[in-house]
């Protein structure tokens, strides 16, 4: 879904799209890694 269940649709007013972008610093750094931002795996590259 593009709005989780946060706190910070409420504090937006429901618009939290570019505050959730903001504190994860992107859409595929937690969900793929696969750009390598917190969790740089060689392993799973390799």
């Amino acid at each position: 879904p593009p709005r989780p269940p946060k706190a910070e649709g409420a504090i937006e007013g429901g618009e939290n799209k570019p505050r959730r972008r903001s504190h994860r610093g992107g859409r595929g750094r937690r969900r793929s890694g696969g750009q390598g931002g917190e969790n740089p795996a060689p392993k799973s590259e390799a």
